[in-house]
């Protein structure tokens, strides 16, 4: 699900404060904003699971935002979170695809120089490090079982019958890249089984 919002701020201009009052007030905003956002992809038709991934130490916020939606997108990602399959290759596999198409002009950095040292988790579980995969049986089913944990609704209970999320629980995929300062989180749903039949019989 690939979703797009805009948010108009209108002020009367009349109302000043100190430097203090007004990075509290964009503090409260972005927050506002985000909590939001990620309402908005809760409660997506066939969604099951919210998948936030947040990315840093990259050389630019362009360069983390992409990445992390990159992966956030990918359809065999989104795939395996909605079966709580455990098959963190894809996410790997997406870091690689994405990596191999970027390119930074001008910046005599390449991307292998951030991915040295990159430590890939989810749900504060390392997949990936020291170059290799952090797997072990007893570690694919705690990932198995936090996303299990992390679905929105039974199994069982059919779409039309989803009307309200239980909780606010996400899967969260964390990207640690070496050697930039930016970071950046992204918001996006996993693809169901519901979310194909309730978009293909749309308008059938």
């Amino acid at each position: 699900m690939l979703l797009f919002m805009v948010v108009l701020v209108l002020s009367s201009n009349k109302v000043t404060g100190q430097a203090a009052d007004l990075a509290e007030f964009q503090t409260g905003l972005q927050a506002m904003c985000g909590e939001l956002a990620e309402d908005i992809v809760r409660n997506g038709e066939g969604t099951q699971h919210v998948i936030k991934t947040t990315v840093t130490g990259a050389p630019t916020a362009l360069f983390a935002r992409d990445l992390g939606r990159f992966v956030t997108n990918s359809n065999l990602v989104k795939c395996a979170i909605a079966g709580c399959d455990p098959n963190v290759g894809r996410i790997v596999g997406a870091i690689g695809s994405y990596l191999s198409k970027i390119q930074l002009p001008g910046s005599g950095i390449e991307n292998e120089d951030y991915t040295q040292g990159m430590v890939v988790s989810m749900g504060n579980v390392v997949i990936f490090k020291d170059g290799g995969f952090q797997l072990n049986p007893e570690k694919e089913k705690l990932l198995s079982d936090y996303m299990f944990d992390c679905q929105l609704y039974p199994t069982e209970l059919p779409e039309a019958e989803r009307l309200y999320p239980t909780h606010n629980k996400c899967v969260d995929i964390l990207i640690q890249l070496v050697g930039g300062k930016a970071s950046c989180t992204t918001i996006g749903s996993d693809l169901t089984k519901e979310y194909v039949e309730v978009n293909a019989d749309y308008r059938s």
